[in-house]
C-alpha cells in the first residue's frame, strides 16, 4: 500500500479532466459468495548477493516473458535486473540519468513500472520523468515515448505496439496510443467510488474527482480489443471491437466483509484516505482465459489473499499464500508457468500452488 500511496502523489500535479457528476456506490452487496480455496508455497526466493557482483537491493516492479525470463527493476540502482528461466542473473538493463534508455532517479519517489508487451519487448514506465523506455529483451535500448497525462501503471501494449494511453474527457474514457491517435473510445462508468458505507467528506470528493481515470487497469489482447478493470468500483469491463460489451462487479462476499469493517474503522478516525478493494490486477500469462486480483488491504488478515476470477467476471477461487506470522506483505506481479511471483521491499518470493 505504501508504493500505491506515493504513486497516486506523484499524479495529483497532472491537469486531466473530469465530469462533474460524481457517483457513489453505498453499502454493496457481495455478488459471489466464497469460492473453494487453494494454497500458495513458497518454492524459491531471489535477494540480495546475485554473484558476481550484482546485488538486488530494493525490488519495486517485476514482469515475466513467455521464454519466463524475469525482469525487476530495482529503485535503488535505478536499472532493471534480468533472469534467466532457472532464475540465475543474467545482465543488467538501464542506468540512472535523463538520457535515453536512463532511468530518472533512484529511491522510493522515482516508481517505474514495468510490463512485456504482446509484441515481446519490454516497456518501463518512468513516472517520475514521465516516459516510457522500450528496450528489447536483450537489453537493448529501442526508444523513449514521453507523455504528459499518464492514466495507467504498468504499460500495456497490443501486438503491433501500440502503447495503451487513458484519458477522460466528457464522460468518456478515450483510449489512445503514443502517437495521439484514438484506438477506441468508451463511456465512462457513473460510479467510480470505492466501496462506501457512508458518505465521503469533502477533501475524499476532491481526490476522487482527481484521481479516478488513473485507478484503472487494463491489458489489450488487440486493437480494440481487451479488459478495463476500476479499482474504484471493483468493475470489470470488456471491450471488444471498441465497444462496451459487459460491465461486471467483482465484489467476492469475504473481501465486501473485510472490507466494510475496515471502512467503519477508518470512518470513526474521522479519514477519508483511499483504500481500493483490490490492489493487484495480474492477467494469467499461461492462460488468457483467467486473471487475477490481488485483496488490497495489508492491514487486515487477508492482506496475502488472491482472486482466482474467468474472462466473464466468475469468481473461480481464492488463493492464501502461506506465510510465517511475521512475513511481509507481497505483491503478486505474475503469474506464469504455474508459478506465483510475488515482490516485497526487500526480495523477489516465488509460490507455487500445494
Amino acid at each position: 500500500m505504501k508504493h500505491i500511496k506515493i504513486f497516486l502523489l506523484l499524479f495529483c500535479f497532472l491537469s486531466i479532466s473530469i465530469p462533474a457528476k460524481v457517483g457513489v456506490i453505498k453499502n454493496v452487496s457481495p455478488n459471489a459468495m466464497n469460492p473453494p480455496t487453494g494454497v500458495l508455497i513458497t518454492c524459491m526466493r531471489i535477494a540480495d548477493d546475485l554473484g558476481n557482483n550484482q546485488y538486488l537491493f530494493k525490488p519495486f516492479s517485476l514482469a515475466v516473458d513467455q521464454d519466463s525470463n524475469l525482469y525487476v527493476y530495482d529503485s535503488l540502482q535505478a536499472k532493471i535486473l534480468k533472469f534467466n528461466h532457472e532464475l540465475q542473473f543474467d545482465r543488467a538493463i538501464g542506468r540512472e540519468g535523463h538520457g535515453p534508455g536512463e532511468f530518472g532517479g533512484t529511491g522510493k519517489f522515482f516508481p517505474v513500472y514495468i510490463s512485456i508487451g504482446m509484441d515481446g519487448a519490454l516497456y518501463a514506465n518512468d513516472v517520475h520523468a514521465k516516459k516510457i523506455l522500450k528496450f528489447k529483451t536483450d537489453g537493448t535500448f529501442v526508444e523513449q515515448i514521453r507523455y504528459k497525462k499518464m492514466c495507467f501503471w504498468k504499460p500495456t501494449v497490443d501486438e503491433e505496439g501500440n502503447v495503451q494511453f487513458i484519458s477522460s474527457k466528457k464522460k468518456n474514457l478515450n483510449i489512445s496510443n503514443q502517437h495521439n491517435h484514438p484506438l477506441f473510445s468508451i463511456q465512462m462508468p457513473e460510479n467510480y467510488f470505492d466501496y462506501l458505507y457512508s458518505l465521503p467528506g469533502e477533501e475524499y470528493l476532491k481526490d476522487e474527482m482527481r484521481m479516478r481515470p488513473f485507478e484503472i487497469s487494463s491489458f489489450m489482447e488487440s486493437q480494440g480489443g481487451g479488459v478495463l478493470f476500476n479499482h474504484r468500483s471493483s468493475k470489470l469491463s470488456i471491450i471488444k471491437n471498441g465497444k462496451v460489451k459487459s460491465v461486471k462487479p467483482l465484489w467476492p462476499d469475504r473481501a465486501v466483509t473485510n472490507y466494510k469493517s475496515l471502512l467503519e474503522k477508518m470512518r470513526k478516525k474521522e479519514k477519508n484516505s483511499f483504500r481500493a478493494m483490490f490492489f493487484k490486477f495480474v492477467p494469467d500469462q499461461d492462460d488468457n482465459r483467467y486473471f487475477y486480483l490481488q485483496y488490497g488491504n495489508n492491514e487486515t488478515n487477508d492482506k496475502n489473499l488472491i482472486y482466482k476470477y474467468n474472462r466473464d467476471g466468475t469468481l473461480i477461487k481464492h488463493l492464501n499464500i502461506n506465510l510465517e506470522t511475521n512475513d511481509p506483505f507481497y505483491r503478486f506481479e505474475a503469474k506464469k508457468n504455474n508459478l506465483y511471483y510475488g515482490i516485497d521491499e526487500e526480495e523477489i518470493t516465488i509460490f507455487k500452488e500445494e
